[in-house]
């Protein structure tokens, strides 16, 4: 999933394989070297990994309550640069790594914390300040994106049907509108709309009924 996919490259930069490498004067002039390359190539590998999860992102399905049908074509992106040329070779996801069911207004902000912490973590990294504005420019258009998708989508709750019943019945229940058994059954897969289980639904908050 796209989701897991921008939280892992964000991840990247928070863990401790990559970290930076302490450069002593008391280190022989070869390990100095050497520890400045690793730590340059790591700099690039963490970077490398925030611009596929700032791409990615804007890979994601538009929210289920989208306001405006997307075009795949006209998908607004992300601009970067950070200054690293390997960082214009992104790998873009094809069209059958898209998600195929739009994303929950909750993961949106797992996703949108999980970058924001990946890009603070970069910026107290470098030492660079052009390399720290390009990061602040990532995180002001992450900010954006995220915001027209969250001002679009739904704050969802768990809740579990009190018995087996239509997700129709359900949705007058809980929506005092049966016409959103979608919401009900899409979100959850639900294998026959007719049969609801007993188990925990994810539905939206908005409209509920107590």
């Amino acid at each position: 999933m796209l989701t897991q996919q921008i939280k892992t490259l964000s991840g990247i930069t928070l863990g401790h394989d990559l970290a930076p490498r302490g450069v002593w004067k008391s280190d022989r002039p070869s390990v100095q070297a050497e520890r400045r390359q690793s730590n340059r190539i790591a700099a690039l590998l963490r970077t490398t990994a925030i611009h596929e999860a700032a791409l990615r992102l804007t890979q994601l399905p538009p929210p289920r309550t989208a306001l405006l049908p997307v075009n795949q074509s006209e998908k607004r992106q992300i601009q970067v640069n950070l200054s690293h040329p390997a960082l214009h070779a992104g790998l873009d996801a094809s069209d059958s790594e898209i998600e195929s069911t739009a994303v929950t207004w909750e993961t949106l902000i797992a996703v949108r914390e999980a970058l924001n912490q990946a890009i603070e973590r970069e910026q107290t990294l470098s030492p660079d300040d052009a390399l720290f504005l390009a990061l602040q420019r990532v995180k002001t258009e992450v900010h954006r994106d995220m915001a027209t998708r969250l001002a679009q989508g739904e704050k969802t709750v768990l809740r579990t049907p009190e018995t087996v019943r239509p997700a129709l019945v359900l949705a007058a229940q809980w929506y005092d509108n049966a016409s959103r058994e979608r919401d009900i059954t899409s979100r959850n897969r639900v294998p026959h709309p007719g049969f609801v289980p007993l188990t925990p639904l994810r539905v939206p908050a908005r409209w509920m009924t107590p």
